[in-house]
């Protein structure tokens, strides 16, 4: 089980999780937070981590597996003080602080594919998942973040095998959650999305697509393209025949990840 203990010991923030409320199993952190939300006032920065989660999901309809008791699967409740259209921005940001603490953690292959994907070469090992609604005081972001620590990726069911890494089967080494969701959180912590150049900056520096040839998903529509960076708001830029074109959503698929 997760050690709550240990976690608040070494969590160095003035805010994020610690109101921080843990449940050894739960559909889906984001609507049991969300639920909570409903129920109480809860302060900004609230943590629900759960050690079991059976109804994790990604973007669209797609489902979040992770095994009990090996990885991170948590929501966090936000204000922050952005619009509809720079509200990317916060998925940007948790994705940069995901890095952050893997790599202050000894291992530098992790990056990052836009919009919200943490890979190690090529593969997922974690995901983010933003939510907004309305509370009484005012709207509220959840984001939930999956990352999988300690799983050993191949003996993940089915196909996920062959997409999906974990730092325990990239390292070889048992990881420990507890650390690592504090460094999380004190990355998160250190940066400002209503000052986004920061984030922006070490998002590109992170990417490991920044510069490569890709196929774009937008909506029923696939294009290649190269991918160039991103806007002010986090939309990703993409030259397709010579012309540059701005994306706010979309899935990318690596043409060539070497190239």
């Amino acid at each position: 089980m997760f050690n709550r203990e240990l976690f608040i010991r070494t969590l160095p923030t003035r805010t994020l999780g610690r109101e921080f409320r843990y449940l050894p199993r739960t559909g889906s952190t984001n609507d049991q937070l969300r639920k909570l939300c409903m129920e109480e006032t809860l302060p900004e920065g609230t943590l629900l981590l759960t050690d079991h989660q059976t109804e994790g999901r990604g973007r669209g309809k797609r489902r979040w597996y992770s095994g009990k008791e090996m990885n991170l699967t948590f929501s966090l409740l936000l204000s922050p003080q952005l619009s509809l259209e720079d509200s990317g921005l916060i998925s940007l940001m948790c994705g940069v602080a995901v890095v952050d603490a893997i790599r202050a953690g000894g291992y530098f292959s992790a990056g990052l594919k836009w919009p919200n994907d943490i890979l190690i070469s090529g593969s997922k090992l974690g995901g983010i998942l933003t939510e907004r609604f309305k509370t009484e005081n005012g709207p509220a972001v959840i984001v939930g973040i999956g990352i999988n620590v300690n799983e050993d990726s191949l003996q993940m069911p089915g196909e996920l095998r062959l997409t999906t890494a974990s730092l325990f089967t990239a390292t070889g080494e048992i990881w420990c959650r507890e650390t690592l969701l504090a460094a999380i959180l004190g990355a998160i912590e250190s940066y400002d999305p209503t000052r986004p150049q920061e984030i922006l900056k070490a998002w590109e520096s992170y990417c490991l697509h920044v510069g490569k040839t890709i196929k774009f998903h937008h909506g029923s529509t696939m294009l290649r393209g190269l991918f160039e960076g991103l806007t002010n708001r986090g939309y990703a830029k993409i030259l397709v025949s010579g012309q540059e074109r701005i994306f706010s959503s979309g899935e990318i698929e690596f043409d060539d990840f070497n190239n």
